[in-house]
């Protein structure tokens, strides 16, 4: 084919505006390669007046390309648009002109944002998945985030071109979603510099991003240059500016650490909540979740006198609610409120005192009556075509409520006896992915409450919606992994549908989502029949056995993934809580002994505590079946370095391992010396016998310390009948 003409170009960029078959039309005619190929000065058509106009058109065209139709993307990802557009713009001349490089960076925006919704996690709710493409866009978001082509695209962030400029802090903005981007973009630094960093450095020392004489000070290049940008008076490179910023500092403390100075004018989080003020709403929101990260990441405060728990200061963070309820409850587009609820929930998730302040000052009955609004009246379902914005605003509703009732039972009851409560219900059955699933949140949230499962779940017949989501296995994945969630809750010892969910077979179902090559699914399901067996009867732990089968655990507790051996662990807690002969007899006492073994030696603290309190309930076992696991190699070392673990929960969860062992009177744990190491915790002398090393002094947690001494009483006990 020739190379495409200017004429041809400019008609090609004016067609698919809007027309997504178009997009498709040119992936499916191989015009899109060519198109690519364009962007390259070597392959602009020398026929042309003018080969940059040409260049500038095609970046236009693929700009347009990267949204609206998956053969496109797909193709321009197949031409390896990202590659092309990094060398385009390696090779800008100072005689090239700003309209070019507007056109390159704008481009490269477009198609690396399109990227990271593809790879996700998504910024403003969910989006249609493209599995087929996830696995090079991941490998092309690798490649935009390569020190290499940052040299190349990142620079530009200090264009005197505005468009330019805004478009470099967009891509950063848009982009930066995994940590691994994140650290890479904050280390980032100019060529020149990197020589100055590392000059007279050892190879394995870090560059000290709050050094103040080191080119990284300040949080790093970035950071230091996004926060110039925003101090300017022009509102779209604001917007920009505080979105990148939003970016690179989520979840980075490190870099918080350095920018937070509170109470102080150098605090950097009062020029954010100043701009929160702005007259202009993408600025005042981008400002709001700027200051949502910096609050999150922030390190905690010291401790007051005495140790007693530092004075909580709500200001910043009431200022941000205050701007987000009042745009919730106003007659703004749909894409603004959007924007709020999803801030408003990133702020108030997992925040026990920030949800409350929400709530008291009535941000959550705002998030309630505009769902309500929402819902059509007439109860004739959905409309077919319902506007995108509407769907993705009731998305976002569903998120914001479920932030807010996560904390508080109260506040849970309360919202379930209003009117919101019968929309999510409603919403659980909506064809938009992202509502089917904020929904299934809002529902998980809200079976955490007793007498919430009791009344209003049991009579919205919530419960069976859930299970029956999970069930179809042409559900969305992530509709499935938010759905079981809400059934881990519906299977606990307190829920009154636990008993129907188990006579309708929901095992099966829930055991065979266990061996789902998703990992989300899995660790959900395992989550619920860890549930289903806390205090269950035996003849239900037998039910629930013969469909996950002995042999199935005993996978699991070996499993690769941390995350699905502990919940692993869990299951064997649960079973061993007063049956512990029926685990032993099930997986064997050898089979268990070496799993169990491993979960103890695991670098991972959570794995560690749930198996020392997996052997505790084990403890009531018969003797002969306690002693194949004391006789385990490293078990015994192992149960004392966890005595004198640097965390408490670990040195809780072994003091009352060693506490169930010693009931039973299992000489071989005595023979390993455990007694001196007890007696070490008490501050009383030890035998020289004892494991010397491991004797570092006297335990100071109290609870831990009374059971020390209620495992010697014991063993003292015990002497005397020997």
């Amino acid at each position: 084919m020739m190379a495409p003409s200017l004429a041809y170009l400019k008609a090609t960029k004016n067609g698919i505006i809007g027309n997504p078959s178009r997009k498709s039309e040119l992936a499916r005619d191989g015009s899109i390669t060519l198109i690519v190929e364009h962007l390259n000065p070597r392959h602009a058509s020398q026929s042309l007046s003018s080969s940059e106009e040409g260049r500038i058109e095609a970046a236009h065209i693929v700009s347009s390309l990267s949204y609206g139709s998956r053969e496109a993307l797909k193709s321009l990802l197949t031409a390896r648009l990202h590659h092309v557009l990094i060398y385009s713009l390696s090779i800008i001349q100072p005689s090239d002109s700003d309209g070019l490089v507007s056109a390159l960076t704008r481009a490269l925006k477009a198609f690396s944002t399109a990227l990271a919704d593809i790879v996700g996690p998504p910024l403003w709710g969910l989006h249609v998945e493209h599995a087929e493409l996830k696995p090079d866009a991941v490998a092309a978001l690798e490649e935009i985030f390569q020190v290499s082509s940052m040299d190349v695209w990142l620079p530009f962030l200090l264009s005197s071109a505005t468009q330019v400029s805004i478009s470099i802090a967009w891509v950063v903005a848009s982009c930066v979603r995994h940590q691994r981007h994140r650290d890479a973009a904050i280390q980032w630094l100019p060529p020149a510099d990197r020589s100055k960093e590392t000059k007279g450095k050892r190879g394995w020392e870090r560059p000290d991003i709050g050094n103040s004489n080191a080119p990284g000070r300040g949080g790093g290049w970035l950071v230091r240059n996004i926060i110039e940008l925003y101090r300017c008076k022009d509102f779209k490179v604001q917007e920009a500016a505080l979105s990148a910023l939003a970016a690179v500092i989520k979840d980075s403390r490190s870099v918080v650490s350095v920018l937070r100075r509170p109470h102080t004018s150098e605090d950097a989080l009062a020029p954010i909540i100043a701009l929160i003020r702005s007259r202009h709403i993408d600025v005042q929101l981008a400002a709001c979740l700027c200051a949502t990260h910096m609050i999150r990441a922030s390190p905690p405060p010291p401790l007051g006198p005495h140790g007693s728990p530092p004075n909580y200061d709500g200001s910043p963070a009431l200022t941000i609610i205050h701007v987000l309820s009042d745009v919730i409850g106003s007659s703004m587009p749909s894409p603004i409120k959007t924007k709020a609820c999803h801030i408003l929930a990133a702020l108030t998730r997992d925040e026990r005192e920030i949800e409350k302040i929400a709530v008291d000052i009535g941000a959550l009955n705002k998030v309630a009556s505009l769902m309500v609004d929402l819902i059509p009246k007439d109860k004739l379902g959905w409309e077919e075509d319902e506007p995108e914005g509407t769907m993705r605003l009731r998305e976002a509703l569903l998120m914001a409520a479920a932030a807010l009732t996560l904390q508080w039972d109260g506040v849970r009851r309360d919202l379930s006896s209003q009117a919101f409560f019968p929309c999510i219900h409603v919403c659980m059955s909506h064809p938009s992915v992202g509502v089917r699933y904020a929904a299934c949140q809002c529902a998980r949230v809200l079976c955490r409450s007793v007498s919430v499962l009791r009344t209003s779940v049991v009579d919205s017949g919530m419960g069976k919606v859930l299970f029956e989501l999970i069930k179809n296995p042409d559900e969305d994945l992530r509709v499935r992994v938010a759905a079981m969630a809400g059934i881990c809750n519906l299977l606990n010892d307190f829920s009154p549908m636990r008993a129907a969910l188990l006579e309708q077979g929901a095992i099966s179902t829930i055991v065979g989502l266990a061996h789902s090559e998703d990992k989300s699914l899995r660790l959900n399901s395992l989550w619920a029949i860890k549930n289903a067996l806390f205090n269950a009867m035996l003849r239900e732990k037998h039910m629930i056995i013969e469909e996950l089968t002995w042999d199935f655990l005993a996978a699991l507790l070996l499993d690769y993934d941390e995350e699905i051996r502990e919940q692993a662990v869990n299951v064997v807690r649960n079973l061993a809580d007063n049956d512990s002969d029926f685990v032993f007899e099930g997986l064997g006492p050898v089979r268990l002994a070496g799993c169990l073994e491993s979960t103890l030696i695991s670098p991972n603290e959570s794995i560690v505590t749930q198996g020392l309190w997996a052997i505790a309930n084990l403890g009531s076992g018969s003797p002969e079946y306690l002693s194949a696991l004391i006789a385990r190699p490293m078990f015994a070392e192992a149960i004392q370095n966890s005595l004198h673990h640097s965390k408490v929960d670990v040195r809780r969860a072994a003091t009352s391992c060693v506490y169930k062992l010693v009931r039973r009177n299992v000489r071989e744990l005595l023979d390993t010396g455990i007694e001196n190491t007890l007696r070490n915790l008490t501050g009383r002398p030890v035998s020289l016998s004892g494991s010397s090393e491991l004797q570092m002094g006297y335990e100071s947690d109290r609870e831990i310390a009374e059971k020390v001494k209620m495992t010697l009483g014991i063993i003292e006990k015990n002497k005397g009948f020997s």
